[in-house]
């Protein structure tokens, strides 16, 4: 049978056993809409202690950040090389400094999904609207912790499910379906291609006030914003506690299919619509006197939006006051696009040249 054969029976198939065939046979690519689910790529670093009163910031594992809305916690986040048969890397965690969350201390790991990545098809809004299904593997200090979901409607509210789950310190695979129904049967995804549309989080500690019943079906999530769910542990009650995460899959249907494994290369370029790093410069060789130099950098990817540009690394040879100006900063040609920017300096003699990594980052 051919790969479009089965294209066009997937519709038909029920079982288990028929989705697996059907994945075997190529029908089922380009389903899963996680990025870096295998944790295969780290473009900033393969360790971080966190100990920051941040936010949201991208550590590791390129497209997962560590997420908190109050608290102090400190802990170390590795892309490991501990993971379940199939795969090569997770996502770790280290507990540094226990710490008891109170009123809403929320902390927990996130990614952001862009409408483009093909958010459109769960047809929320409409009486069409469909279940999905997140699968990934996980394992640890024994907890129980929540996964939960949230897509951001076009009346610019946030509407969520939540469900609970346990770890264990053996490799399992945890599946979690949200049905269809609720707010997605009437109010549709925000439609701005480039911008978040759905998160998920995995809550590892939760304050009392944001802990409520499961979410079960799409709902309008107003303050005070319930994000876990009743049993929720707490990641942070003894230094050395660890969470291992890897194999994060979404997809249509009520039903988990086997982790779409795809290469370093493919990942690698999904992740760098959103994060880039590289080294680049320019040199003026004979020219005398004072002038400008400068070039472009064309982006490896085409980014989700117009980047922040940051440099480090750098070289100089007469370079006035050693400063390099990137993208719409101090230039003579203006220019930090979604393809590209542009970097410059002002040379002081013969023979100036300068050098320098930089980051281009366009996260969510």
């Amino acid at each position: 049978m051919t790969k479009a054969r089965d294209l066009a029976d997937l519709g038909n198939k029920t079982s288990l056993d028929e989705i697996n065939d059907a994945y075997n046979a190529g029908a089922l690519s380009n389903r899963n809409l996680i990025i870096n689910g295998a944790m295969q790529v780290a473009q900033r670093a393969t360790t971080f202690n966190y100990n920051m009163n941040v936010a949201n910031i991208y550590t590791t594992c390129d497209r997962f950040s560590l997420l908190k809305s109050s608290g102090t916690y400190n802990l170390t986040n590795t892309q490991s090389t501990d993971a379940p048969a199939g795969f090569s890397h997770s996502y770790k965690v280290v507990c540094d400094t226990a710490y008891t969350p109170s009123a809403s201390d929320n902390f927990g790991i996130n990614q952001n999904i862009e409408i483009s990545s093909g958010l459109q098809g769960f047809g929320f809004g409409t009486s069409e609207a469909k279940d999905i299904t997140f699968s990934f593997y996980v394992k640890g200090t024994p907890k129980t912790y929540t996964f939960q979901t949230n897509y951001v409607g076009t009346d610019g509210e946030q509407k969520s499910q939540n469900k609970a789950f346990t770890v264990t310190n053996t490799w399992t695979r945890k599946v979690i379906t949200f049905s269809a129904g609720g707010t997605s049967t009437s109010i549709g995804i925000e439609p701005d291609q480039t911008s978040t549309g759905m998160n998920f989080r995995i809550w590892l500690a939760a304050g009392p006030d944001d802990i409520a019943s499961e979410i079960t079906t799409w709902t309008a999530n107003p303050p005070p914003t319930y994000e876990a769910a009743t049993g929720q542990g707490n990641f942070f009650s003894a230094t050395g506690n660890e969470f291992y995460l890897t194999g994060v899959q979404l997809e249509l249907g009520d039903t988990a299919t086997p982790f779409e494994h795809r290469s370093y290369g493919d990942e690698l370029a999904k992740c760098q619509r959103y994060y880039e790093t590289g080294k680049t410069g320019a040199s003026a060789y004979g020219a005398s006197g004072t002038g400008f130099l400068g070039s472009m950098v064309d982006y490896k990817v085409e980014k989700r939006a117009a980047a922040t540009l940051t440099q480090a690394s750098q070289s100089y040879n007469q370079i006035d006051s050693n400063n390099i100006f990137l993208g719409n900063v101090g230039l003579t040609i203006p220019c930090n696009e979604t393809n590209g920017f542009h970097h410059c300096a002002i040379h002081g003699n013969v023979n100036a040249k300068y050098a320098f990594t930089y980051t281009a980052d366009a996260e969510l």
